[in-house]
């Protein structure tokens, strides 16, 4: 067989294992194959089919880089914040003057809009053989199927991103519609007493509570409260204090062994993981004498 027809019939080969691999990822995109394996096949495609001596990838969380795959020397030297993160297209490493980045050849960015995603440093070994660069001949498609995966990745990201925001979102949805089911529908409205109450949150969901209770024809009991944190875990343990303090206020004269009763409770059921500050308070309509204990609310009066 000519030179000629074995050049030939060696680059069709390499274009069908290219078209291959480009499928095989494809598909593990589609199947949902982890970052780690998408990882494994990005570098057994360049260093073991392609031939590429050093590399090292560079790829962006979300909340912090991380040095994905490193093949070679000088992977602890190089930091993209200092070294790589003005670098906005494909370039040659001849004209830098950072000479870690020398080491290697080419530098391949991978940008979304604005915004790097991920960073591939790309070099040949250091050999005395006279044929063309595998990066010069495989540039291309290196730049292709590194963008197909950086960025499946970072859609990978950010529609978990998207699901856990959902959940959070319905989470506060459900926290907000218990929160209402705990506030009084009326509030005592006679001739010896008016109350009228405004809630107004400072977030979609406050952890706060109130409740005015008519004990007997002269006297009410009422309180505000307020629960650590958000969210139904928060809203599960109000609506405890809430049914707690309706059942001890009716028979329990005395507001000290009241607030006593209702710390116990909220002990055993919050395991010390949240808090409640409360203002508690009963008041005499015919003696107009007012009793209130302020556990550790901001002072109401």
């Amino acid at each position: 067989m000519s030179k000629p027809t074995k050049n030939i019939k060696k680059r069709l080969q390499l274009g069908k294992l290219k078209l291959n691999k480009l499928l095989e990822v494809t598909n593990g995109i589609n199947n949902n194959l982890s970052q780690t394996e998408l990882f494994k096949i990005y570098e057994h495609v360049l260093v073991d089919d392609l031939n590429i001596g050093k590399l090292i990838l560079f790829v962006f969380d979300g909340e912090k880089w991380k040095q994905e795959l490193c093949h070679g020397d000088y992977c602890n030297l190089i930091s993209v914040e200092k070294d790589l993160i003005d670098i906005n297209e494909i370039i040659s490493t001849n004209n830098l003057s950072n000479e870690n980045l020398k080491e290697y050849d080419i530098i391949i960015p991978v940008y979304h809009k604005s915004n790097p995603l991920a960073f591939v440093l790309i070099g040949d070994l250091t050999i005395e053989k006279i044929e063309v660069s595998p990066i010069i001949k495989h540039l291309t498609f290196i730049q292709t199927f590194t963008n197909i995966i950086v960025v499946a990745i970072e859609n990978k990201r950010l529609y978990k991103r998207t699901l856990k925001q959902i959940a959070i979102e319905r989470e506060m949805e459900l926290a907000s519609e218990m929160q209402a089911m705990l506030f009084p529908d009326k509030l005592p409205n006679n001739k010896d007493i008016e109350i009228v109450s405004k809630y107004i949150p400072h977030h979609l969901v406050g952890g706060d509570y109130y409740d005015v209770i008519q004990l007997n024809r002269d006297e009410i009991a009422f309180c505000i409260a307020d629960v650590s944190g958000k969210g139904v875990s928060a809203a599960l343990i109000m609506s405890n204090f809430q049914a707690s303090f309706r059942s001890l206020v009716k028979r329990t004269s005395s507001l000290t062994e009241l607030v006593t009763e209702l710390n116990s409770n909220i002990l055993a059921s919050a395991k010390r993981e949240k808090f409640i500050t409360a203002f508690i308070g009963k008041y005499n309509c015919f003696t107009q004498n007012l009793q209130f204990i302020n556990a550790g609310h901001n002072p109401p009066l």
